[in-house]
């Protein structure tokens, strides 16, 4: 994965900043793409390519926060839609609030919700306000070493080639898979919730009930959509390993809240985050522009 100036010795995860392309100016080439990465970035003629041949957005590379900054005002004197975030803010997005139920609001001029989380918090929003949806599947792998009581040697069969007995290994090792579904949501002041399946009521939002998990984020997803017309939806997580690949550099952030999920759900948690910041972005600069 590109590394872009991320050669700076000694440089630990907390000092970082990360550089994102939000968009790419229509009509330009790969090669002119990748041109100006390595000239913005400091990639190498590889890497440079490599990026300039994804859709956006991306990220590009690992930087000092001030070599960042200027690499991002290098990709924007050349017209390309850039942005950075440091780790610390990246961080402080990680896991956003989990909702228990989603009830609309009776008799409202407009759809809205009061969202319910733990310990009898609430809060409200309008279904309009929500400017990105993000749908997606987590696993996470467990493993299993269970040490079985040893045969008792009386009962155990008796080998007929060595007259000795055969007492099975006690050691027995099995692994498993759980799957989650999930759904962020991302208001237009940058707020975020989830909805988590294994951990969220679906009977307010949708009325009635699906055979599973995957259905009813899917129908929530949809019924959520109608209702707010300004609003993306992205279902790439997966598939876009560029904005997945930073997780290594957050596990440990993961771990000092208490975390156990070592891949799926902080990866999740990352690729919303960038995701969410990225769309901010955007719509702070269409509102310049008077787009």
């Amino acid at each position: 994965m590109f590394g872009g100036m991320w050669d700076n010795r000694g440089m630990t995860p907390k000092d970082r900043a990360y550089v994102f392309v939000a968009e790419w100016p229509a009509g330009l080439s790969e090669e002119a793409r990748g041109a100006a990465l390595c000239e913005a970035c400091g990639l190498s003629a590889y890497d440079g390519m490599e990026a300039a041949r994804r859709a956006a957005p991306l990220f590009v590379c690992r930087a000092e926060p001030d070599t960042a900054a200027r690499s991002v005002g290098a990709l924007r004197a050349q017209h390309i839609a850039a942005m950075s975030a440091t780790h610390a803010e990246l961080a402080g997005l990680l896991g956003p609030p989990a909702m228990r139920r989603l009830c609309p609001a009776e008799g409202a001029p407009e759809p809205m919700y009061l969202a319910h989380f733990d310990r009898g918090v609430t809060a409200g929003f309008a279904a309009a306000d929500i400017r990105l949806l993000v749908r997606g599947r987590t696993r996470v792998v467990t493993a299993e070493v269970r040490v079985d009581s040893p045969t008792n040697l009386l009962s155990a069969k008796v080998n007929r080639y060595t007259g000795m007995p055969e007492v099975p290994a006690p050691v027995v090792r099995s692994r498993s898979a759980k799957y989650t579904e999930l759904l962020d949501l991302h208001l237009r002041d940058g707020t975020a919730y989830r909805l988590d399946a294994s951990r969220f009521s679906f009977l307010e939002l949708l009325g009635r009930l699906g055979v599973s998990d995957i259905e009813n984020t899917d129908r929530a997803a949809v019924v959520l959509a109608e209702q707010a017309p300004a609003a993306q939806v992205d279902t790439g997580f997966g598939a876009d390993s560029s904005l997945t690949a930073l997780t290594p550099d957050f596990m440990s952030v993961r771990a000092a809240r208490g975390g156990t999920s070592r891949g799926g759900h902080l990866a999740f948690d990352l690729y919303s985050a960038i995701l969410g910041r990225i769309s901010l972005y955007r719509r702070g600069k269409r509102s310049a522009t008077g787009g």
